[in-house]
């Protein structure tokens, strides 16, 4: 027994010593805390969501478990680890149906399988996967500014997947498989209206007139013309009508048709970052020029470059102004206060604010608007807290961004940072406009702007 006393003595302090050393472990989870959330802000996503993953599961009751739940959500989605991401938003989600960031959860889900989108050539499932997020977020909490943006997301969805089977029914057009390309186009019409319906119209008459069905054609044409008056292939529904006439097989036509069609009506310059329109067929030097771009990854570009780009910019300047149907695009400001000062000729919004005009969404905390003292039209608007921008397949935040409407030009400044596909892009000052879809980047002279292509 005198020998046995002090091995249990031993064992006893041992275990007292082993159980302090856990009870301080579970009553100090900051360390684990900050740890995680310095990785976070350094964009260092991948460890943060190794951080927050043993936080989750070292100290479940913590006042800040819900936080770190989402951060880690956020950190996978980051890091681009799509599947693992995908999982965690979904366990979120079933754990807490009914937290004020369920809607966040479900717009991350949408992006998620947004991101993986390819070409309009490839497996859509990603394309439909992100249309149902959206649309799940934007039934189940449309009064959110989530619902707001994801709005946006769904029309850009279904217009993706309205040019998807576009490409699907032109390629049955071009094999002579009409009754099959007429099927694909009479879907869009029902299914996807109001994206694509002229060049759909234009192409499916000539699907029913090349079997003989010459009426239905004929009917088809006219119903383009006369509700697309803009639309560029108003002429040459124009032109098939006058052909139409006289009824007469045209064998260069023909040959020039089958040949020589517009390559542009099956390319999507959506998935094209930097997109430059250019005339068709390209000359040799100007593809040329175009891939040595590309190589460079000069899809933005910067105001320092040479007195060349200045020029660009000044006639990006002058050409962004508004003109014809532009004119008629109304921007819409909503928020939970507003409130008019300096003689009525400016508005501030606060609380929740979101901005919409056409294709380009910015939500914010707080907006002021200058309105001209004439008619009161909004003549440039000026955000700040918060802010994100959303326009096509562009992202941009920033401290502050001032949006000129009449020359379509929007000025971000503090710290801005805007993604295009692949394509990051930051400096002092960035300058986008909305209409020509062109970027010009500013430095401060102490750090060069930057531009970051990343990886497949």
């Amino acid at each position: 027994m005198k020998k046995l006393i002090p091995l249990l003595l031993l064992s006893f302090f041992l275990v007292i010593s082993c159980s302090k050393k856990n009870i301080m472990q579970v009553v100090e989870p900051d360390p684990l805390y900050q740890e995680a959330m310095h990785l976070f802000k350094n964009g260092k996503f991948e460890k943060a969501s190794k951080k927050f993953l043993e936080f989750k599961n070292r100290f479940p009751f913590d006042k800040r478990i819900t936080e770190v739940q989402m951060k880690y959500c956020d950190s996978l989605y980051k890091a681009e680890m799509y599947i693992e991401a995908e999982n965690a938003y979904l366990e979120f989600i079933k754990l807490h149906p009914k937290n004020q960031l369920v809607p966040y959860a479900y717009y991350q889900l949408g992006m998620v399988q947004f991101n993986q989108i390819s070409t309009i050539d490839r497996d859509k499932s990603k394309l439909y996967y992100a249309y149902k997020y959206f649309s799940i977020l934007t039934e189940r909490f449309p009064s959110t500014k989530y619902a707001v943006i994801a709005n946006h997301r769904v029309h850009e969805c279904k217009r993706k997947m309205a040019k998807n089977n576009f490409y699907i029914g032109y390629f049955y057009f071009k094999k002579e498989r009409y009754r099959a390309a007429i099927g694909r186009f009479e879907k869009i019409l029902k299914v996807f209206p109001g994206y694509i319906d002229d060049k759909v119209l234009f192409y499916l008459s000539k699907c029913y007139i090349d079997i003989n069905q010459k009426n239905v054609g004929k009917r088809l044409l006219k119903r383009l013309v006369s509700r697309y008056p803009q639309s560029r292939y108003k002429h040459r529904a124009e032109v098939e009508l006058k052909t139409m006439k006289k009824d007469k097989f045209n064998l260069f036509r023909r040959f020039k048709e089958y040949y020589f069609s517009r390559e542009d009506d099956v390319n999507d310059r959506y998935f094209t970052p930097g997109y430059k329109k250019f005339a068709y067929p390209p000359s040799t030097d100007l593809v040329s020029n175009l891939a040595l771009l590309e190589s460079q990854g000069r899809t933005f570009t910067s105001l320092e470059t040479s007195k060349e780009i200045k020029q660009e910019y000044q006639e990006s300047e002058s050409e962004s102004r508004e003109s014809g149907s532009r004119d008629r695009i109304p921007l819409n400001i909503t928020a939970n206060n507003f409130s008019y000062f300096d003689n009525n000729s400016k508005v501030m919004f606060t609380g929740d604010v979101v901005v919409s005009r056409g294709d380009l969404t910015l939500t914010c905390n707080k907006l002021i608007a200058f309105l001209n003292k004439k008619n009161k039209s909004i003549l440039k608007v000026e955000a700040t807290g918060n802010i994100d921008i959303l326009y096509l397949s562009k992202e941009g935040k920033c401290d502050k961004v001032t949006y000129y409407v009449p020359q379509n030009k929007m000025v971000l400044t503090g710290e801005p940072y805007f993604q295009d596909g692949r394509t990051i892009i930051t400096g002092k000052k960035i300058i986008y406009f909305t209409k020509s879809q062109r970027i010009f980047v500013v430095s401060d002279g102490k750090k060069r702007s930057k531009i970051t292509i990343k990886g497949e």
